[in-house]
């Protein structure tokens, strides 16, 4: 993938800028303190120093895409990363160097996209798409790259540049309903969301059962209440509870 923005960015400067095979090289090489001295063509270097995962467009997850057959489809986010170029021109002198290294930044400050003109089939498909910026780079200054490339210190630009590491390959989803349907039907009766009571008093020893054993027996109707009556349930209660469908005689 980083390739085929080398040789994007390439094709792009070579049209706009322009830049001619015969009148200007383009390399993506280490610069070396001794270019300026053999080379009688200028060359143009776009020099990959950092590359780094993108914390400001960081995403995760998936999202629905138009399918290629009519439908819908669903894409993994491919992560985005930050790869920073150190623009400088070599060789012709300072006049030479300095209008050339002008009219480059000239065509990089005035788009923020590569134009898909010069982009890779790759590239054109990914998402999001490769995107500019001339942003200073705030973890490392045009001072300590040179002084870490060891090369006297020149003018120069620093050029990011966005790119997602892959195209996701989309999977298709089912469609959208295209319809909904409510209907209306009748309300349970109201007996049925009557809450549940809890009964408290006192109970009295059942006969037949000693003190000792902690048991009682108690009889409650339907409304809860504890009398006689038609609809009745005795509760025995005790170390186990039991419940039974009708008093003992």
């Amino acid at each position: 993938m980083f390739e085929e923005i080398d040789r994007s960015l390439e094709r792009w400067l070579r049209a706009e800028v322009p830049l001619p095979p015969g009148d200007a090289e383009i390399s993506f090489d280490q610069p070396e303190k001794t270019w300026d001295a053999r080379r009688s063509t200028p060359l143009v270097d776009l020099f990959l120093y950092s590359l780094s995962k993108s914390a400001s467009r960081a995403e995760t997850g998936s999202r629905v895409v138009p399918g290629e057959n009519g439908g819908l489809a669903r894409v993994r986010v491919v992560p985005v990363v930050e790869a920073r170029y150190l623009v400088s021109v070599w060789g012709g002198g300072p006049g030479v160097e300095h209008e050339l290294l002008g009219r480059v930044m000239n065509v990089l400050a005035a788009n923020r996209e590569i134009p898909d003109a010069h982009l890779s089939d790759a590239l054109r498909a990914a998402r999001p798409a490769p995107s500019l910026s001339l942003d200073p780079d705030t973890q490392t200054s045009f001072t300590h790259l040179w002084s870490g490339l060891g090369v006297p210190p020149r003018p120069a630009i620093q050029l990011l540049v966005y790119a997602p590491t892959g195209v996701a390959r989309p999977n298709d989803v089912p469609d959208p309903p295209s319809a909904v349907r409510l209907g209306v039907g009748e309300r349970p009766p109201a007996a049925a969301f009557a809450p549940r009571r809890r009964v408290f008093g006192r109970a009295t020893a059942a006969s037949g059962e000693e003190e000792g054993q902690q048991r009682a027996r108690a009889v409650v109707d339907d409304s809860a209440r504890t009398k006689d009556g038609p609809s009745k349930t005795v509760l025995d209660i005790g170390p186990s509870f039991r419940q039974t469908g009708a008093p003992d005689d």
